[in-house]
């Protein structure tokens, strides 16, 4: 099975301040855009486990990949016994505030459910989503979304129209600890620092 993990992009986005588990309150309106990361996902041996690689060197293939933490859970929540197999081709940027680990993590959930038939509902794939990471709930419902809470709470939304979009990613990433600073202008300034000042 060949699978399409699209990238995503805040249309807005507000920091209503620091959670007591250390995240971050946000209201964020999220899309899905087109360019996309491809997995080829399937079925692995009997007692198989999860054989996972990536064609970015620069990414993890342990048990730190987003990719094969949404395996495993898998794995343990359905009780399948067959093993998967999924490789990763990174066409999204990592470091740029796209989601692309986020994506596919829940463009693996999404297909293993499909591929082994097991039939878990909308509702659930966000629960298991979310304990993978914050903004992985948002990539199963396939649709623009206002995201609440640390990002798990989602709400479709609907835009009122398609527009074409430029992406421009520095050669630098920004962490999401770093972004979420007090006083964001201060990260926005950094950022441009980085990019226009060498």
């Amino acid at each position: 099975m060949q699978a399409f993990a699209p990238a995503k992009i805040n249309l807005s986005f507000e920091i209503k301040g620091r959670r007591e588990d250390g995240f971050h309150e946000i209201e964020t309106l999220m899309t899905p855009i087109s360019l996309a990361d491809r997995l080829t996902i399937e079925r692995g041996k009997v007692g198989g486990g999860v054989q996972f690689f990536c064609d970015d060197t620069s990414l993890s293939n342990g048990e730190e990949n987003l990719v094969v933490q949404a395996a495993r859970l898998f794995q343990k929540t359905t009780k399948i016994g067959a093993g998967v197999e999924i490789a990763l081709e990174k066409r999204i940027p990592h470091g740029a505030g796209l989601g692309g680990g986020s994506s596919d993590a829940a463009t693996t959930l999404l297909r293993l459910n499909e591929l082994f038939e097991t039939g878990l509902d909308q509702k659930v794939l966000i629960e298991l989503a979310a304990q993978i990471g914050s903004d992985v709930p948002f990539f199963i419902l396939g649709s623009a979304a206002i995201c609440r809470g640390r990002g798990e709470i989602v709400e479709a939304a609907r835009l009122p129209a398609s527009f074409n979009l430029l992406l421009v990613k520095p050669d630098f990433g920004v962490p999401t600890p770093w972004a979420g600073l007090a006083r964001p202008e201060l990260c926005v300034a950094e950022v441009f620092r980085r990019a226009f000042c060498k």
